[in-house]
């Protein structure tokens, strides 16, 4: 994501930018540590599917609120304004998205599987 922002945002508008190495550090660090925290989601679904708080059917049921929710909090944590580097954080949030939707449907399944046999042993 970086190789592809930051040559854009040095010639933002037409103007050439030297970063200070203060600012650089900031806004790279920044950028990492909110792209990490995206990456943990699909296992954050995981876990409450696991634990039966959300459900797939109603996850993929809201994937359009869940597109704006992400559009508005990709905008957040972008320092810019620019629609580029907001779709760079926001392109892999949609994809992760919709793999957490799949391993709560994975979850679902197991946690069902789980109930029958409780059940049967009963």
């Amino acid at each position: 994501m970086l190789p592809t922002a930051l040559p854009f945002l040095f010639n933002f508008m037409g103007l050439t930018t030297q970063p200070r190495p203060s600012s650089y550090f900031n806004f790279v660090t920044l950028i990492m540590f909110w792209i990490g925290v995206t990456f943990e989601f699909p296992l954050i679904i995981y876990l409450l599917a696991n634990l039966g708080v959300v459900k797939a059917k109603t996850l993929m049921s809201q994937w359009k609120l869940a597109i704006v929710i992400i559009a508005v909090l990709s905008a957040a944590i972008t320092p810019t304004v620019d629609p580029i580097n907001m779709g760079l954080v926001m392109s892999p949030m949609i994809v992760l998205y919709f793999i957490g939707i799949f391993l709560a449907s994975i979850a679902e399944r197991g946690r069902a599987s789980k109930q029958k046999e409780a059940l049967r042993s009963i």
